[in-house]
This record gives structure tokens, sequence and C-alpha cells, in this order.
């Protein structure tokens, strides 16, 4: 099983409520900024 479909996999276990933390740290992932914070994901969800 290569990388992309262990997270794939990974994806499909994790609770809806937990979804917007992973899509902001991608974000920050393919933007090339930090791992975002308790204040960058509090503002995202806004």
């Amino acid at each position: 099983m290569c990388e992309r479909e262990k997270a794939k996999q990974i994806l499909n276990e994790i609770p809806d409520y937990k979804i917007g933390y992973i899509v902001s740290y991608l974000h920050g992932v393919t933007d090339g900024e930090e791992i975002p914070n308790a204040e960058t994901v509090f503002n995202n969800k806004i």
C-alpha cells in the first residue's frame, strides 16, 4: 500500500468533527506554511 492510500484509509476513519483540523493542516502543507496552531484553526472555521 502506498503512502497516499494509507492517508486515504486514515482519513476515512477520522470523525467528521476532526476533519477541519486535517484540512487546515493540509492547506498549510500545500501553501508552505507552518502547522496550524489553535488560533489559525479557529480562524479558518469562522
